[in-house]
């Protein structure tokens, strides 16, 4: 953080944490479960804040949320045989939460409405499909994915569903 505010990099805690996720190095044999997003390399996630800089759709936040799900859950979870043996379909909610909410100039509140933002889509797993892409609105939007663990083998089963900015690539 002191060598952002040296060098002049604007920072944020959206910045700061996909700094962090998307430079964490995934450490072999180990699942998602023990090591979530991988380990952290701070000389990697500074290049990336740095690389990042001028980006002004670093500092939106991206609420996720499964619709008809109880709790706000940070996953979808089967942990009953039944529930493991069908194809399942849900709806995924995507929020952007911009940075100042007491910004009220007009030049703000204009960005906010003109924001759009055009995501890729993609799973970890074959067993869970979603789409390839999806546009993104200043109020939300929501999507299907499908789950169907129908012929997996006992045991636990992980996927990550993850969406990039497409133009970003």
């Amino acid at each position: 953080l002191s060598a952002c505010k040296a060098e002049g990099i604007p920072i944020s805690p959206s910045r700061i944490q996909r700094a962090i996720q998307n430079t964490t190095q995934v450490m072999p044999n180990l699942s998602c479960l023990q090591q979530g997003w991988g380990m952290i390399q701070v000389d990697k996630a500074f290049e990336y804040l740095k690389a990042t800089k001028d980006s002004t759709s670093e500092d939106i936040n991206f609420q996720v949320a499964i619709d008809n799900r109880s709790g706000n859950p940070r996953g979808i979870y089967f942990r009953q045989p039944e529930e493991s043996a069908t194809k399942q379909t849900f709806s995924i909610r995507v929020s952007p939460k911009f940075r100042r909410v007491d910004e009220v100039d007009d030049a703000s509140q204009k960005s906010r409405i003109d924001f759009e933002m055009q995501f890729c889509v993609k799973s970890t797993a074959s067993w869970v499909s979603v789409p390839d892409h999806f546009m993104l609105m200043n109020n939300g939007r929501a999507f299907k994915i499908t789950v169907d663990p129908s012929n997996l083998p006992h045991g636990i089963h992980t996927a990550q569903v993850v969406g990039s900015d497409a133009e970003q690539k």
